[in-house]
């Protein structure tokens, strides 16, 4: 079975991972930077997300200002692109001193999390 799996198995998941990795042209970081600030990422079951028509209203209206205010004074966007199987965005974003994370695989991006850049890493900017 292992055989079967390393010689048949393992070339066909590659082969899709392949196939429906996304462009790089389809990676909107602003787009992008607004969902992770609105909270579509965030589980439903969260009590902070807002789930009244009016909550969301104000909640899309304040990631747009936030969206806008951290993207004004410059972002800069790096691909890596892993074996062409998938490609690993980061958005470093100084004005809000965070590192955003995407995988590009399956035709779509994946928001993968954040970090804290240190002042060290922000001297270039």
């Amino acid at each position: 079975f292992a055989q079967f799996f390393a010689v048949v198995f393992l070339p066909l998941v590659y082969l899709h991972a392949t196939m429906s990795l996304p462009c790089v042209n389809t990676f909107d970081a602003k787009n992008e930077l607004m969902h992770v600030l609105r909270g579509d990422y965030v589980p439903e079951h969260v009590a902070q997300k807002p789930k009244t028509f009016v909550g969301k209203f104000i909640n899309d209206a304040c990631a747009n200002i936030a969206t806008t205010k951290a993207t004004l004074p410059g972002y800069e966007v790096t691909f890596m692109n892993i074996l062409n199987a998938c490609i690993i965005t980061k958005v470093r974003v100084p004005a809000k001193k965070l590192d955003y994370y995407w995988i590009g695989h399956g035709f779509k991006w994946i928001y993968v999390g954040s970090s804290y850049i240190t002042s060290e890493q922000l001297k270039g900017y």
